[in-house]
C-alpha cells in the first residue's frame, strides 16, 4: 500500500476531537419497488466484486499515525 502525499497527511496531524477537519455527509435511501429482501445484499456483493482505486487506499506514513491523535 502505498503512502499518501504529505499535504493530505497535514489534515490528520491537525484533526483532534475537538478540532475535526473531515467532512460527512447522510444520505437516505429506500429500495426499489418490488424489491426484495436480498436487494442490499446482492447491491453490497456487486459492489464488493470491483476492485478499489488505488488512491483510496493510502495511508500516511508512520509518524503521522503514530502522533495518537484521537
Amino acid at each position: 500500500m502505498s503512502f499518501m502525499p504529505p499535504t493530505d497527511s497535514m489534515f490528520l496531524l491537525a484533526e483532534s476531537r475537538e478540532h475535526p477537519m473531515h467532512v460527512g455527509g447522510l444520505q437516505l435511501f429506500e429500495p426499489p419497488e418490488g424489491s426484495g429482501p436480498e436487494f442490499v445484499r446482492d447491491m453490497l456483493e456487486a459492489f464488493r466484486s470491483h476492485e478499489v482505486s488505488a488512491l483510496f487506499r493510502r495511508r500516511p506514513a508512520e509518524p503521522v499515525g503514530s502522533l495518537g491523535n484521537t
